[in-house]
């Protein structure tokens, strides 16, 4: 029952962006360096309130008077928990030594004077924060420093991360990024465990077009889940998918059939490429970033605007991508 402007104001709280843990994660497989993961136990509440909200009595907790209790935390539920647990941690942060980055409020970075002059890279998803370093000292002293300013739990070297699959061969000097365990299910609920693959994800002859088929009844083809799931993965770790699911999301108010078997058409690219993921290596230009970008001419068309796709490797692996139809 929160009020805006009684009860609440600003409710939102940036998180790191995909690109910021690519990033990270591909120099760290460049120089060598050490990864480190902590989870934050019930983050939101540990975050201060700057409004007064009230709240009944808990069942069973009852004094029988009636009285209501004042929030001093915030709570799960509460529309600025989220925003209060980031103004928390964001001042417990400072107060450490580090100082958040001016191209993502959710990437911090700090120098520490022992081991001297070593750089720590903190990374911050919600509750979740992968700690970096050229390093091992650097990161067991910081993770120790963490671990008694935050309720948190350790959780060693990284394996999953904000819906990525990470996996590190420290002899080969690679990291590579997937998630198979996301695509498997997206087969399985869409009854496609078993379907053959195919070789793309949408045919270089493919005609989509808006009205274009028989309208779409969604509560029996749920295209809109079906497209944000692929949509998902097109931003985390399949950049080979960007594009169709791009074109896909265009219709996502007024789909027809021909779209809905586009997209299980991308569903059978990944049955057939299921732990295809993003490999970062150490003996791919040592770091160095690399950029190409290209447009069509009027491909859509609908509108007859073009699309425009751009791709920056780091390491040899992909870390920011994006195809997107242009805006006039």
């Amino acid at each position: 029952q929160q009020r805006e402007g009684i009860d609440f104001t600003e409710t939102f709280a940036p998180v790191s962006k995909y690109s910021s843990t690519r990033g990270v994660l591909a120099v760290a497989a460049a120089e060598g360096w050490e990864v480190q993961q902590l989870d934050v136990k019930t983050a939101f509440l540990q975050g201060r309130l700057q409004e007064q909200v009230y709240v009944v009595q808990p069942p069973g907790y009852s004094d029988g008077t009636g009285r209501v209790c004042l929030l001093y935390k915030a709570l799960y539920g509460l529309k600025q928990a989220p925003r209060a647990w980031h103004e928390h941690m964001h001042e417990q942060l400072v107060q450490l030594g580090y100082s958040v980055s001016v191209a993502d409020p959710g990437l911090y970075l700090c120098t520490r004077s022992e081991p001297a002059g070593e750089r720590i890279v903190l990374l911050v998803y919600v509750d979740d924060m992968l700690l970096a370093s050229p390093s091992a000292e650097a990161v067991e002293q910081a993770k120790e420093v963490l671990l008694s300013t935050f309720d948190a739990r350790e959780m060693g070297s990284v394996s999953d991360f904000v819906g990525m699959h990470i996996t590190r061969d420290l002899q080969q000097g690679t990291l590579k990024i997937s998630n198979e365990r996301m695509i498997a299910d997206l087969l399985q609920k869409y009854g496609m465990s078993d379907a053959n693959g195919r070789e793309v994800p949408l045919s270089r002859g493919a005609v989509l077009k808006r009205d274009e088929g028989k309208p779409l009844d969604q509560r029996q083809y749920p295209y809109s889940a079906l497209v944000g799931s692929l949509l998902y993965l097109a931003v985390t770790v399949r950049p080979d998918i960007s594009y169709s699911v791009g074109v896909l999301s265009k219709y996502m108010s007024c789909p027809t059939m021909s779209h809905w078997l586009a997209a299980k058409g991308v569903l059978r690219y990944l049955a057939g490429t299921p732990s295809v993921g993003i490999t970062y290596s150490s003996g791919s230009g040592g770091g160095d970033l690399v950029g190409w970008c290209d447009a069509d001419f009027a491909g859509d068309l609908d509108t007859r605007k073009s699309t425009t796709g751009y791709v920056f490797t780091i390491s040899g692996g992909a870390v920011s991508w994006s195809s997107k139809r242009q805006p006039t």
